[in-house]
């Protein structure tokens, strides 16, 4: 997408909701710019809920991936993850 901005995309089948594939998503992004050193900022997200045996539930995270210094930086236009996102089993 240019200008350090990534886009992610998945879907899952079964009774699984949006919030769970974003969840997903965005811990795959964070990851991925951790191993390179750099901070993710989530820009934007969309998702649609799945519906049973016509489509599964997806989402796609859109993500800045900075140096911490930039990151730091842009804490005036985005806000910066302060919480890790667990996916739980009920």
């Amino acid at each position: 997408m240019g200008g350090n901005t990534y886009m992610i995309a998945g879907s899952r089948p079964g009774f699984i909701g949006t919030g769970e594939v974003k969840a997903s998503l965005i811990k795959e992004a964070s990851a991925w710019c951790e191993k390179r050193g750099l901070v993710m900022i989530v820009v934007d997200s969309t998702g649609h809920d799945g519906v049973y045996g016509h489509n599964a539930a997806n989402a796609d995270v859109t993500f800045k991936a900075l140096p911490p210094a930039e990151a730091a930086k842009a804490g005036s236009s985005f806000q910066s993850p302060n919480q890790i996102i667990e996916t739980r089993q009920r």
